[in-house]
């Protein structure tokens, strides 16, 4: 969920799978900064993801990251150049829709320390979760004053299906630029408003099917 600087890709549709497995390099090359590697080449990489060394080039590609055919990527400089692309130096600030169990767990998920992302404030119509203690959470009628005066960016939609258009909408109107959906519904964007979904459901069901599938061919 960390902040995407589009400024240097060829194109607004940013590849997500390309940004995902981005994402995943950059945990690697953290890891192995951590015990004293230095250098680092596409293979080695490619077989910490599972993935193909001319994949990791093309990825790296797509963003303008160019490494040496004989010395490989310098890690720190690798990780320099990632970070620019992912623009985490200053702490990105979260809002989460709806304090129900998803959106009260993500409240409290402790987020990794090279993630730089801090959940500051939830929203629900229910007054019984506006009065929580430990952690803020807000009438949705609050949220365009409370976006605009703690300049916020991204947000978390973790409200039941038949309010999430509704709930995306007021998150965009507010001046939210980027919205992580948990609700399983497919929604319409409104310009100048990302949206990035994940729905357990369908992960779930399309796990089922792999793993019967599999069993089916043993």
């Amino acid at each position: 969920m960390s902040k995407i600087n589009l400024t240097d890709c060829s194109s607004m549709k940013v590849n997500k799978k390309a940004l995902e497995r981005l994402f995943h390099y950059r945990n690697i090359l953290y890891r192995l900064q951590e015990d004293g590697v230095t250098r680092i080449y596409s293979d080695t990489l490619a077989e910490e993801l599972h993935t193909t060394a001319s994949q990791v080039r093309k990825d790296f590609s797509l963003f303008h990251i160019k490494g040496n055919k004989k010395a490989g990527y310098h890690i720190p400089d690798l990780l320099d150049r990632l970070e620019e692309i992912f623009d985490s130096g200053a702490a990105q600030k979260v809002i989460i829709m709806g304090m129900g169990r998803i959106g009260s767990a993500l409240a409290q998920y402790r987020w990794s320390s090279n993630q730089n992302l801090v959940v500051v404030a939830g929203f629900d119509i229910d007054p019984a979760k506006q009065q929580r203690t430990g952690f803020p959470v807000y009438d949705p009628q609050e949220l365009s004053r409370f976006v605009s005066q703690n300049s916020i960016e991204l947000g978390i939609l973790a409200v039941p299906e038949r309010v999430a258009q509704a709930a995306y909408d007021a998150l965009a109107k507010a001046g939210i630029r980027g919205v992580l959906n948990f609700a399983p519904v497919i929604l319409t964007e409104r310009p100048g408003c990302v949206v990035t979904s994940y729905c357990v459901e369908s992960e779930l069901s399309s796990l089922i099917y792999i793993v019967n599938k599999e069993k089916k061919e043993l």
